[in-house]
């Protein structure tokens, strides 16, 4: 496992670098490092965005089944009807649509580590056959009846408060013990004293390097902004917005280059699109708190990123961007991908100074001479 506080070499290299040196987050690392090579069950438990799948990506890394498959599943995004299918598989005309047999995540793992996400949204069935499953260390499939041998470790997170879904009736006490055989608590970024910096470095460096920028670092006060900015989002948060911050600035990162909520600038400064953004997003916040009802945060999360990356290219294009392939190429994404958001933005794009619908830009075309800083 990669020691806490070192960048990476490479950022697309295959072992996980896991940057941090405050004490508790060295203490989450300490409990990975000892127990990775050890074939239990482990159970990270973190707000969302704290770095569980990378730390279940270092713990794969560091175990005696690195050799072999890593597979990840994020069960908040499954239907109770198709999730029974996707972890243990379905044998041909088990159910209507079965038109062949499929393997499940659970042997797609086999001899290496199957990595259970927001366990704490599977549904009360799957919940019981899961542990079965982990019980007897055998599966059958959706229509099945051979039971099929597994050789799996495996890693599951949440973020949600296992003991009180359990006392709410909503996630089985059996399972709860089957799989906390090890547990590890990630610490929110804003209780890691320190981290903030080191991170925003290490995700500087990384997104640089990744997009072949000359940006050198970060002022004093832009790492003062991100020191004092309480990153709700923690991790994930940060590193998307030292990501757009990198393709923004020319040299060094200063203030105006970082999201106006770390900045701190007041709402309705800067172009009207911000201006709409920001009160649509603080909007829909406060639907949310007067409702009463149940908050979603991770579509909330989708909603705010959305937002972030609409007015990113937004700026992008503002600052001189001319042609589909030069921006793909700045944002690191697949032309048709861009397209794809464009399209759903409702942006185009400036070519030979003309604006142009960018379903109509050959994304095969050779970039014109980059404007940007």
């Amino acid at each position: 496992m990669e020691r806490a506080g070192a960048a990476p070499d490479d950022c697309r290299r295959d072992h996980p670098v896991l940057v941090g040196s405050s004490p508790p987050y060295l203490r989450a690392l300490q409990l990975a490092q000892r127990f990775a090579p050890l074939d239990i069950t482990i159970l990270l438990l973190g707000e969302t965005g704290t770095g569980k799948e990378l730390f279940a990506r270092a713990i794969h890394a560091a175990s005696r089944r690195s050799h072999r498959p890593f597979v990840p599943v994020d069960c908040s995004t499954l239907t109770e009807t198709l999730i029974e299918s996707e972890l243990f598989g379905h044998e041909k005309g088990s159910f209507t649509g079965a038109t062949g047999s499929r393997i499940g995540r659970f042997e797609l793992a086999q001899g290496g580590t199957l990595f259970l996400d927001e366990i704490g949204n599977l549904p009360p069935g799957i919940q019981a056959k899961l542990l079965r499953v982990l019980q007897s260390r055998q599966l059958e499939r959706v229509g099945g009846r051979e039971p099929i041998r597994l050789d799996v470790r495996l890693v599951a997170a949440t973020n949600v408060d296992l003991e009180g879904a359990i006392a709410a009736g909503r996630f089985r006490q059996d399972l709860y013990f089957r799989l906390q055989e090890m547990t590890i608590s990630l610490p929110p970024l804003r209780d890691r004293p320190g981290d903030v910096s080191r991170l925003a470095r290490h995700f500087v460096n990384v997104y640089a390097r990744r997009f072949d920028l000359a940006v050198s670092g970060i002022s004093p006060d832009a790492l003062d902004r991100l020191e004092t900015y309480a990153w709700p989002g923690n991790a994930r948060e940060l590193e998307n917005a030292m990501k757009s911050a990198v393709i923004l600035a020319s040299d060094v990162i200063l203030p105006e280059h970082l999201p106006p909520a770390v900045a701190g600038r007041d709402r309705g400064r800067g172009s009207p699109e911000a201006g709409n953004t920001d009160d649509r997003v603080c909007f829909e916040f406060e639907v949310g708190l007067r409702g009463g009802g149940p908050i979603d945060l991770k579509a909330l999360g989708a909603r705010a990123a959305e937002q972030a990356e609409r007015s990113l290219i937004q700026t992008l294009i503002r600052q001189g961007s001319r042609s589909s392939a030069h921006l793909a190429k700045r944002l690191s994404v697949d032309p048709k991908t861009l397209r794809l958001k464009l399209r759903r933005y409702g942006l185009d794009v400036p070519l030979d100074g003309r604006r142009l619908p960018f379903d109509t830009l050959d994304p095969s075309a050779p970039p014109a001479e980059p404007t940007l800083p």
